[in-house]
């Protein structure tokens, strides 16, 4: 009786054994990622009233402005400690314009923009289900460092001329989300959605984004 349970218990530890090392050492995430800023209407107005404060008499400035940073590239490596748990470096980097304008006078228009680059370094703890076959849920608490870079250009006659308005700023990122993750195979798998609560912190100012991203995935050492 007691070989029988001393089997059993054996056998229970190595298939425990051998499903603790199912899972992926390294995960690798390369994607596009879009970026809404949660920039208050009035920064944004500031920035017009600037625009228009420089226009000459007799120069009319018409603008549009825009939260949504549609250019961007998210990537991440993550180096799992567990099945459930990992270690996820994550780079992220958005441009748009947030401000187009016309300056216009009775003969000529010139046109253009007040652009936003954001670039951020951040890591932390990520957690992940993998009880199902098919699809692989996870959340993660990333902190770092988050980039930004104000500036302005104009199209003048076909070419493009600096306006010399450009500002930079380094400050903390912080971002709370998830994903869901559509597995194709052992090593590769569709990031179906990413979506992240993005908290950045410049010179005392708070701003709260909202970023989402998709991709694929490669995942190695399995």
């Amino acid at each position: 009786m007691k070989k029988v349970v001393f089997a059993a218990v054996l056998a229970l530890l190595v298939s425990g054994a051998a499903v603790a090392q199912d899972f992926p050492r390294a995960e690798v995430f390369a994607g596009y990622s879009m970026l809404k800023l949660g920039v208050s209407d009035s920064d944004l107005d500031s920035i017009v009233s600037g625009l228009e404060d420089m226009a000459p008499e007799g120069v009319s400035v018409s603008t549009s402005t825009s939260k949504l940073m549609k250019k961007g590239f998210n990537g991440s490596v993550a180096l799992n400690v567990t099945p459930a748990f990992g270690i996820v470096a994550d780079f992220r980097y958005n441009q748009d314009n947030i401000v187009d304008f016309t300056v216009s006078d009775e003969f000529n228009s010139v046109d253009g923009n007040i652009k936003l680059r954001n670039l951020s370094l951040m890591a932390g703890p990520r957690f992940t289900y993998r009880g199902n076959e098919r699809v692989t849920p996870f959340a993660h608490a990333l902190v770092g460092l988050d980039h930004i870079r104000l500036s302005g250009e104009a199209d003048v006659e076909g070419e493009s001329v600096d306006l010399e308005m450009s500002d930079t700023n380094n400050g903390l990122g912080f971002a709370l989300g998830g994903g869901l993750d559509v597995n194709l195979s052992e090593s590769v798998a569709i990031r179906l959605i990413q979506a992240d609560y993005y908290l950045t912190r410049h010179e005392g100012d708070s701003m709260n984004n909202v970023n989402l991203a998709f991709g694929v995935v490669f995942r190695i050492g399995e």
